[in-house]
């Protein structure tokens, strides 16, 4: 998989990854790499672009889960639990990650896994950006 990295400024900074080809066991590691480099380089909001990516196997998943809790992870403790009443509720969406146009395929492991009830999934980048 091919990841694209480009930051955007708009009412904040704006850290979007524009991936390309699966993303699955193969792949997740240059995935989390490159988030996690750039959280290291003081990203705080993420838009993550699922144009051109035609799967998503359990590893996506977990990249992506692990991608939220990190970003959640200053939370306090009552913001948390406002968080997980929200998700339980589907009033929640995460403020600090969206995600950008899932083929039917993509979407359909978010939907299984429980991931689209709170991470924002919208149709184009400037839709996803203007959330924030």
């Amino acid at each position: 998989m091919e990841i694209k990295v480009s930051n955007l400024n708009g009412k904040l900074p704006v850290t979007v990854l524009r991936l390309n080809g699966d993303f699955d066991s193969s792949s997740y590691r240059d995935f989390d790499k490159t988030a996690q480099n750039e959280l290291d380089n003081g990203a705080q909001n993420f838009v993550v672009d699922f144009s051109d990516v035609p799967f998503m196997s359990s590893a996506g998943v977990r990249s992506l889960n692990a991608l939220y809790k990190q970003l959640h992870a200053g939370l306090s403790e009552d913001e948390k639990n406002a968080a997980k009443k929200g998700i339980r509720s589907g009033s929640y969406a995460a403020p600090y990650l969206k995600l950008v146009n899932p083929s039917d395929k993509v979407f359909e492991v978010l939907k299984m896994t429980g991931l689209e009830m709170y991470l924002g999934i919208y149709d184009s980048e400037t839709e996803a950006l203007a959330t924030f």
